[in-house]
């Protein structure tokens, strides 16, 4: 919820996350 928080939405991140941002 670091790394993954820190990158707007919409964008894919290169490592697998179980819970992606959806806001």
């Amino acid at each position: 919820m670091g790394e993954g928080s820190a990158l707007p939405v919409g964008v894919p991140v290169p490592w697998p996350s179980a819970t992606p941002p959806t806001g």
